[in-house]
């Protein structure tokens, strides 16, 4: 007898769109939550208690998902951004037609809050540095390997180790 499974094997590329795609969804479920909280004015919140909730409710996703979300195209990125700044906006009270950098500078100073990119940017950096500085021997041969092929290979796709070239490079300094 056989062990060939008549099921349908999932690819990884597909799974990492899946996962990315739900929590997408995720985020935009949680903006509506969010909205609605925003819409009850007789609950007096003030920006600082707005800006936390947003930080817990929605940005969590964010942080949680951060390995599949930078699989995100920069489109899909750009989306993710637009739902923050409606957030910020309505928290801050800043009009509709408000330059995103406006708001991008004001979510950062009134909220300490960085834009999409930024935060995702921030997470991947400090996962590949932990992984590092903790000696995890598959994060190390991956670098490794990455850094040794860095220079001659032409990158299609951008991945989570070519963001930290810089990052990788300080932990083998060259010799």
């Amino acid at each position: 007898m056989s062990n060939v499974s008549n099921e349908p094997k999932i690819e990884k590329k597909e799974l990492k769109k899946a996962v990315a795609f739900l929590a997408f969804q995720a985020y935009f479920v949680l903006i509506c939550i969010f909205k609605i909280i925003l819409s009850n004015k007789k609950w007096g919140l003030n920006q600082n208690t707005l800006g936390n909730l947003y930080k817990s409710l929605v940005g969590s996703i964010l942080d949680y998902s951060f390995p599949c979300l930078n699989s995100f195209s920069e489109n899909n990125i750009k989306k993710l951004q637009a739902i923050q700044n409606t957030a910020v906006r309505s928290i801050l009270k800043l009009k509709y037609d408000t330059p995103s950098n406006i708001v991008h500078h004001e979510a950062f100073n009134k909220l300490k809050l960085l834009t999409v990119s930024n935060r995702l940017f921030e997470f991947s950096e400090r996962y590949v540095g932990t992984g590092l500085s903790h000696s995890i021997p598959l994060v190390e041969r991956l670098v490794k390997e990455y850094k040794e092929g860095f220079e001659s290979r032409y990158i299609e796709y951008l991945t989570l180790l070519c963001n930290f070239y810089l990052t990788i490079s300080s932990y083998f300094p060259e010799t």
